[in-house]
């Protein structure tokens, strides 16, 4: 059997030592700090989220409890998306009126006819000539 001789051997430690240790080392260090930067982005996306909605209801609330009636004139503004979206039971289930709106919005949504109404929903098939009428 061939044995290497002290020369190569020590060789061998040295290079061991000086050169492939340390890129170990380094490679450790990356790992455990690209996991742990894993690891908080994962927690903080997770527990983030509640704590956004949270905030977000304490002061919307807030906001509407301080409200004055002087701002109430123009209202339509001050409501989110869902309030807006949401129809009174009695305008649902009346089909004379939802007759003489589709008759009165002339085969197009009722929303073109509004520029805020209209963004809100995207605008899709609607021209610019309803704006005007």
């Amino acid at each position: 059997m061939w044995a290497k001789p002290p020369e190569v051997l020590a060789r061998d430690r040295l290079l061991g030592s000086y050169k492939v240790k340390p890129v170990i080392k380094m490679l450790k260090q990356t790992l455990v700090g690209t996991g742990a930067l894993l690891v908080a982005g994962v927690s903080l996306f997770i527990f983030a989220t509640p704590v956004e909605d949270f905030f977000q209801t304490t002061f919307l609330m807030r906001e509407r409890r301080y409200d004055n009636p002087a701002t109430e004139i123009n209202g339509k503004y001050n409501l989110r998306k869902e309030e807006l979206l949401q129809l009174p039971g009695e305008v649902k289930t009346d089909d004379d009126l939802a007759a003489a709106a589709a008759k009165a919005a002339d085969g197009r949504p009722a929303y073109c006819r509004d520029r805020y109404y209209r963004a809100l929903a995207g605008g899709q098939y609607c021209k610019w000539e309803d704006l005007l009428k």
